[in-house]
């Protein structure tokens, strides 16, 4: 993030996190520009087991289109921040 370090008191990302091609990295630029003491709010979805709309969602279209989804796609879904070893 363009920021100087410890720059804000607190961050605010609605359903941004899941989207972060490294959200590793994400966590350690939002700790970077926090002020000690400073809060990080997020929300994001959780795994297909505890999201079974989402699940049936992402089964569908690998149904639907199964050549044209990227392989990287087939067996996760984009958008959870819940940890790898559950994205199957």
């Amino acid at each position: 993030m363009p920021f100087t370090d410890q720059s804000f008191d607190a961050l605010v990302c609605q359903f941004g996190i899941m989207f972060f091609p490294d959200k590793e990295k994400s966590y350690r630029e939002a700790y970077r520009v926090l002020s000690p003491g400073g809060h990080y709010f997020f929300s994001v979805w959780d795994a297909h087991r505890f999201n079974q709309a989402q699940r049936r969602e992402h089964e569908v279209l690998g149904e639907l289109f199964p050549t044209t989804l990227h392989p990287s796609m087939r067996c996760r879904s984009p958008i959870t921040a819940s940890i790898p070893s559950e994205r199957r």
